[in-house]
């Protein structure tokens, strides 16, 4: 598992950053994403989902940026 790093935390709040490695510990997941809400992150991580197969994307004619999610794909 990648715990959470304070150097590469975008926050100085040290309760935060205390909280999110608390609850990594607990949950250890493979890895802790900092959000940092651009568009090339909403991007990025939108595809990442349409390539799972958990988002199909949809017309961007009539929905523009808009996904169909599943939550079990397949």
């Amino acid at each position: 598992m990648s715990t959470s790093d304070t150097t590469a935390a975008p926050t100085k709040n040290q309760k935060l950053v205390s909280w999110v490695e608390e609850v990594a510990g607990l949950t250890q997941p493979d890895s802790v994403h900092w959000c940092d809400g651009s568009a090339e992150e909403y991007d990025r991580l939108a595809q990442g989902l349409v390539d799972a197969g958990t988002f199909e994307r949809l017309s961007d004619a009539k929905r523009p940026n808009s996904y169909l999610a599943r939550s079990a794909p397949g």
